[in-house]
């Protein structure tokens, strides 16, 4: 099975990869450019030191998937907000490896003062969205044409959970 554990700057080079497929190959992830090693260790380092966690799930050795937890919005009255992100190495998915990170960050989120938890979904994922209901999320809002990536429009839909 598995491990999770906080990510560490060392924990970069395989996070991009695992991020920059999506970059390169998807819309899931609206970034334009591939991350290199060192802007990742750089996000690692700025999302855990702003005490939010960021955590890679490893199998065998080999990262196969990264979480984190940011601020939704820098004004103060979101402080109780967070956003989530997750990410699974592209030949891992479909193997509950999401389901099990989801597991994991809700036992974190237990002790922080988190009162709602936001997702941003570039539609369609019909895969994020099936993760999301399984956690108890709902569709706040549907934002049309909010993105653009492939030269394409890309809707954004924002999914939330309260936690408390």
């Amino acid at each position: 099975m598995a491990t999770l554990r906080d990510a560490k700057r060392s924990d970069a080079m395989a996070v991009a990869d695992i991020f920059n497929y999506y970059v390169l190959n998807t819309s899931v992830s609206l970034e334009l450019t591939p991350f290199a090693p060192e802007d990742m260790a750089e996000r690692i380092v700025n999302v855990q030191a702003e005490g939010y966690p960021f955590v890679v799930l490893e199998d065998e050795g080999k990262i196969v998937g990264f979480y984190f937890l940011t601020r939704w919005n820098y004004r103060k009255g979101f402080r109780s907000t967070a956003e989530m992100v997750i990410y699974v190495r592209k030949n891992m998915r479909g193997k509950g490896l999401a389901t099990q990170m989801m597991e994991h960050m809700f036992d974190i989120v237990k002790d922080k003062n988190y009162h709602m938890l936001v997702a941003s979904v570039t539609m369609p994922s019909d895969g994020s969205i099936g993760v999301l209901k399984k956690y108890g999320f709902s569709k706040a809002a549907e934002l049309p044409q909010f993105g653009r990536k492939f030269d394409e429009w890309k809707n954004i839909e924002l999914w939330i959970k309260q936690l408390d």
